[in-house]
């Protein structure tokens, strides 16, 4: 099979892709990559077969753009990127199409193709009205969620859950060893890409709450901000990039913006969320959340005393802290890539 994957630099959108991609290329299909440049080295060593946009604009969400209008960008980027995509996709010739969710014009121009449609949804569905037609639009929907987080939405029958799916962990990231065991572990993490100019000050307020507190804190800062940036006590470390999938579970609480791919972490680890969501579908994900009894919010510009207070009784809600575990019990809490493969093998028949 021979399959063509369209995406862009959404920090949050590459993980899932990454998992499908790799998934992929190990049941021996060849898998070419339309993609914006950050991502070109995690695709390649995904085995992806890369492939760079070349009109659509480019974006790196690492990098802080002063005045950046990310809404007008995006209008632009979709418009161009469709065209990119048909140029791509008649001279190669896929078996499969698979392109993000987000990506509505592309989806779109996909069907003059003739080619079988996958859309990658990597958020709740419910956030994903503005381009609801399009998504329903495609042959098949895999949606990499948890289906009970999503709570009241109305799925498409065409649509299969396949879980929060992410690359398998690698040993690149920074080591970290826990330096206070006896003391509640709360962790606190702001996206892997730049979220806006509040960041920096937010991470450092979220780093001075937690050296007041009776805790062991660590905070990842990602690509866009370097470690040194942020100073803190002893009892707080801070770091570029830690595997969540290994610290979460230890976690007592998580300090998140509440992207997708944070939320899904902490929901498997059984974690509760105090979320602080400024853009996008992080102000949706905190709802829902807080609809589940499994987080609360407070706004992204709340000062260290706010923080701490909030933090501090979440520490002690024993409430939440059953309901966090009761959720990650669920039977669905299990994605695997291999599914996601599986349906993308059948649907291309």
């Amino acid at each position: 099979m021979r399959a063509l994957v369209v995406t862009w630099d959404g920090a949050g959108n590459l993980p899932p892709t990454l998992a499908i991609l790799s998934a992929l290329k190990a049941r021996n299909h060849e898998v070419l990559v339309l993609a914006h440049d950050s991502q070109k080295e995690d695709i390649l060593s995904a085995g992806g077969d890369f492939r760079s946009y070349p009109a659509a604009p480019q974006i790196d969400q690492g990098k802080s753009v002063a005045g950046f209008d990310f809404n007008a960008w995006f209008r632009q980027f979709n418009d161009e990127a469709a065209m990119d995509f048909m140029e791509l996709a008649l001279a190669e010739d896929p078996n499969v199409i698979i392109i993000d969710s987000m990506m509505g014009p592309t989806i779109s121009a996909a069907w003059s193709t003739g080619t079988k449609i996958v859309a990658l949804v990597h958020a709740a569905y419910s956030f994903m009205a503005p381009w609801k037609e399009s998504i329903d639009a495609a042959d098949l929907i895999l949606n990499c969620s948890y289906e009970d987080f999503d709570k009241g939405a109305k799925f498409p029958r065409k649509m299969k859950f396949v879980g929060p799916l992410r690359p398998a962990a690698k040993a690149s990231g920074t080591p970290w060893q826990r330096k206070f065991p006896d003391r509640p572990l709360v962790i606190a993490s702001l996206s892997t890409g730049v979220q806006g100019p509040f960041q920096l000050g937010l991470l450092q307020r979220i780093a001075d709450s937690l050296s007041s507190l009776p805790v062991e804190g660590l905070i990842t800062t990602g690509r866009g901000i370097a470690p040194e940036e942020i100073t803190a006590e002893p009892n707080v470390t801070v770091a570029r990039n830690i595997d969540h999938s290994l610290t979460l579970p230890e976690a007592t609480l998580f300090i998140t913006h509440a992207g997708h791919g944070s939320v899904m972490a902490a929901l498997r680890a059984g974690v509760p969320m105090l979320c602080m969501p400024p853009i996008v579908d992080q102000p949706h994900n905190a709802k829902l959340l807080n609809e589940l009894g499994l987080g609360e919010t407070i706004d992204v510009m709340a000062p260290v005393s706010v923080i701490t207070e909030t933090a501090n009784r979440m520490l002690n809600d024993n409430d939440m802290q059953k309901a966090a575990k009761k959720f990650a019990k669920k039977k669905t809490f299990d994605p695997k890539p291999e599914d996601a493969a599986k349906a993308i093998e059948k649907l291309a028949k």
